[in-house]
């Protein structure tokens, strides 16, 4: 089994990196990162300056903050819009609209030379995301191995997956999602009956 890439749990650059693409791959470019304070934006923005692109970080939060030629977008999206799954309508319909977007801008901004993606992460260690809709340990345990990779990817990881969609190694790539989760939407159990607390949490809607 492949091994993933070094990570580190908290929004800290990472202590040592192996280039796995040339390290000026992006070398001046200029990327507008939102979210990109904390989490998988940061670790995009950390990979990206890595490789020498320009950086300019957005958040919500300033203290965690730090056209001629085309351009290339990569929205962050999920895989909840491919399937049915309990207590996700919301949050699967928005992101089927974010997917939808990225075909119709891909069409639309073509001729300007303007490519546009979306990835869409799986289940990422370190992530507030995992901490708050992973569940009790031994269920998320459980539901990890059940997937095809066996364990949850990093945000390292899915720095690299947008790095590849940004960079010129992508460059006939456009009005793509690129699912990187290790395949765990085709297993991760997806009904009511496989959600813990359901009953309790079914009363409070």
């Amino acid at each position: 089994m492949a091994q993933p890439p070094p990570d580190v749990e908290g929004d800290d650059c990472l202590p040592a990196y192996r280039h796995l693409f040339c390290p000026d791959l992006l070398r001046d470019k200029v990327a507008f990162i939102t979210g990109g304070g904390s989490g998988i934006g940061f670790r995009i923005a950390e990979i990206f300056m890595r490789h020498g692109c320009h950086t300019v970080i957005a958040s919500r939060s300033l203290p965690r903050v730090l056209t001629d030629h085309g351009g290339v977008i990569v929205n962050i999206t999920a895989t909840l819009g491919n399937r049915g799954q309990a207590l996700q309508v919301h949050a699967g319909s928005a992101k089927a609209a974010v997917d939808a977007m990225t075909r119709h801008l891909a069409v639309e901004w073509g001729p300007q030379n303007i490519r546009v993606n979306s990835l869409a992460p799986g289940p990422i260690s370190g992530t507030e995301g995992l901490r708050r809709l992973g569940g009790p340990q031994a269920s998320l345990s459980t539901k990890v191995t059940a997937s095809p990779l066996q364990r949850l990817g990093n945000k390292t990881e899915i720095a690299h997956s947008v790095l590849y969609l940004a960079s010129p190694l992508a460059s006939y790539v456009t009005g793509a999602v690129l699912v990187a989760d290790g395949g765990a939407w085709l297993t991760f159990p997806n009904g009511v009956k496989g959600l813990p607390d359901f009953a309790s949490f079914s009363a409070k809607l």
